[in-house]
């Protein structure tokens, strides 16, 4: 059954990663968004919007020994039997700190 998610990543900012610039201590944010949009669209997900929500952010405690990350927010719509794969893909990304997917239709 294809649902509409809603979906918060914390990305690990790098010294000039803020420009989607790589450097030896981390990969830019637009690789990693990219990244992110390619998991959703290989498991067969429809993005509806994704955005930048803030582009440096203080987390409130340390996560990964970062305290700032970029807020990423995307909207989708997959199938409910994929959100598990496209969890456990997106584990693996060192880059991103946190992520929340929630099934917007209720």
């Amino acid at each position: 059954m294809v649902r509409v998610y809603e979906s918060m990543f914390l990305i690990k900012l790098g010294s000039r990663a803020i420009d989607g610039q790589e450097d030896g201590a981390s990969v830019g944010t637009e690789k990693v968004m990219d990244d992110i949009r390619n998991v959703l669209l290989k498991n067969d997900a429809q993005i509806e919007e994704d955005k930048v929500w803030d582009k440096r952010r203080k987390l409130a405690y340390l996560i990964k020994k970062e305290n700032e990350a970029l807020y990423y927010l995307v909207e989708f719509s997959a199938d409910s039997s994929v959100i598990d794969k496209v969890k456990a893909r997106l584990r693996i990304n060192e880059n991103i700190l946190r992520f929340v997917i929630f099934n917007k239709d209720k």
